[in-house]
């Protein structure tokens, strides 16, 4: 039997239980939900005065050996909108995005109380 991926499956019961993974999947997303620190590296320079229409995010350049120059912005983006309208305004400055990097939640672990699989 065909099941149209766009259509809704109705051959499933509804007794059926979920996937053994889905609860570790829905316990890894909830992780990821609520502000974070990130860390995203573009081509070229920026100079600091664009941190306030970047969100805040503290600007820094960096000279690799190779005398390509980069930056780096990190900063706590409150959640994935704010994080696309960042990205959305570095592709308007036209320049080229080399990384992306979720660091830790904003409340780091050393501040959580609730048992070590339960924090952030």
């Amino acid at each position: 039997m065909c099941i149209d991926p766009i259509e809704p499956d109705h051959t499933r019961s509804p007794d059926r239980e979920p996937h053994p993974k889905s609860a570790d999947v829905a316990e890894s997303e909830l992780r990821h939900r609520g502000a974070a620190v990130y860390e995203i590296e573009v081509l070229g320079v920026l100079d600091a005065e664009w941190s306030d229409w970047l969100g805040g995010m503290d600007i820094s350049r960096v000279r690799l050996s190779d005398g390509t120059r980069m930056t780096m912005l990190r900063g706590v983006i409150q959640d994935q909108a704010q994080l696309r309208g960042i990205l959305m305004r570095i592709m308007d400055l036209n320049l080229a995005l080399v990384s992306t990097r979720r660091i830790d939640s904003a409340i780091g672990r050393e501040d959580c109380t609730s048992p070590p699989n339960e924090c952030p």
